[in-house]
């Protein structure tokens, strides 16, 4: 749980940082994705519009939305895992 906290810490600094220097936000935004994907094992990818995001399937690469809950090609389960 600490872990998830300290992930939505660094995430509202990124964002609040990004409003700041709106040059560094590419930059930043590929730093959270980053971040998300070494702390949860999800990666998150951007879509056309920058406000939907969608979730690539650890176990066989499918792009789903992020609101997905299991995947629609294997069926593994898109939300992180809290181990």
């Amino acid at each position: 749980m600490a872990l998830l906290l300290d992930l939505l810490i660094i995430a509202v600094l990124l964002v609040s940082l990004s409003r700041v220097l709106p040059g560094l936000r590419p930059l930043l935004g590929r730093a959270l994705r980053s971040l998300v994907t070494a702390v949860l094992g999800t990666r998150v990818v951007e879509t056309r519009s920058p406000e939907l995001t969608s979730i690539v399937c650890r176990n066989c690469g499918t792009v789903s939305p992020s609101r997905a809950r299991f995947c629609s090609h294997c069926g593994a389960s898109l939300l992180p895992s809290l181990n």
